[in-house]
Order: structure tokens, then C-alpha cells, then sequence
């Protein structure tokens, strides 16, 4: 029981990684999707931390900081389990330590992350992905694999004029806003 991941964390900036959680709220996985979630990885031992700390290192780590500067923006997607539970992780996740990055959070059914794993991408990168896909048709998945998550809000911005969706929320240093949305493609 331990060792079985029951919830995604799905945290993208350009560094996409997946923290697998269990039912005791420890991070008993973790994968890369690109090479710089890789190095990431390699650079920090979370695995058994509860995740609320060890999305805290991720964040105060001088491996992402180089990431974050200049505008940073991450996405973070929390999904899988209950509704309840997924919202309980949602509220803490908005908690964390985030530096200057802003950071979108959401939380999404677990069918997301099927379909985000099926195309080679983390939760947060699909759903960015499934948004530009409805402006440009003709995006592709190799396209934005190792985008950064503030160039592909960028051109959500450019397509929408308000930055993509309304279901991120928007968390960072300058405090915390507005709870958490729910998308047609994902609502549970």
C-alpha cells in the first residue's frame, strides 16, 4: 500500500515532472518528461517526503530557481482519488513556497493524466496543449514537449487575449487568489 502512488502532481515549467503520491500523502514516485525535469530529479531526493514539502524543496531549490527567473509561470495539475481529497490536495498545494514563480494550480480527474501519459507529457503540459490545440489546430504534441510553460501561456495569450483559460488560478509571491476551477474536459 506504501508504495502505490493514488495521486499525480503534475508540476511544469520548463522542467515537466510527475510526483506520484499515496494515501499517507508521500511522494513514493517521480518522473521526468523532458530532459531538464530529469536533471531536476537527479538533483533532489523527495521521494517519502510528504508532498506539500517536497513541492516546497522543488520550489526553493537553486536547480529550479535558474528555471524560474525571468517571468516564470508553472502549472501545477493535482488529480487522481476523490474528488474531495483531490480539493483537500488542491488547498495545500496552493500553500506551498512558491518564490517569484506564479503558479497556476487546478485539479483535474484522472483521465487527464491517462491521456497526457498516452502522448509523452505530464498532466500540466496536456492541458496546455489540449487548449492551444482548440486555436491552432495544427499544433503538435513534439511541438511544446520541451516549451516552457510561460512561452505556451504566451501564445494562449495571443489566441484568447486573456492568457489562456479561466480555470488556472494564479499563486505565487504576491499572494494567493480565487479557489480552484473546474474545465469541461476534466471536471470530475
Amino acid at each position: 500500500m506504501y508504495s502505490t502512488p493514488i495521486y499525480a502532481i503534475s508540476i511544469d515549467i520548463n522542467p515537466s515532472i510527475e510526483l506520484g503520491v499515496n494515501r499517507l500523502d508521500r511522494v513514493v514516485s517521480a518522473a521526468a518528461y523532458n530532459d531538464s525535469g530529469n536533471e531536476l530529479l537527479e538533483s533532489l531526493d523527495i521521494k517519502n517526503m510528504r508532498y506539500t514539502d517536497a513541492i516546497n524543496a522543488l520550489f526553493s531549490g537553486s536547480e529550479l530557481q535558474g528555471y524560474a527567473e525571468g517571468g516564470a509561470e508553472a502549472v501545477l495539475v493535482v488529480s487522481g482519488g476523490s474528488e474531495r481529497k483531490n480539493s483537500e490536495m488542491l488547498s495545500a498545494v496552493k500553500g506551498c513556497h512558491y518564490g517569484s514563480v506564479q503558479v497556476y494550480c487546478y485539479g483535474s480527474g484522472s483521465e487527464i493524466v491517462q491521456e497526457a501519459h498516452e502522448n509523452g507529457l505530464s498532466a500540466g503540459k496536456y492541458k496546455a496543449y489540449l487548449e492551444l490545440k482548440q486555436y491552432d489546430p495544427s499544433i503538435t504534441v513534439d511541438e511544446i514537449r520541451d516549451m516552457p510553460m510561460h512561452e505556451i501561456r504566451n501564445m494562449l495569450s495571443g489566441y484568447s487575449g486573456s492568457g489562456g483559460s479561466t480555470e488556472y488560478r494564479r499563486h505565487g509571491s504576491h499572494g494567493h487568489s480565487g479557489g480552484h476551477g473546474k474545465g469541461r474536459r476534466n471536471a470530475e
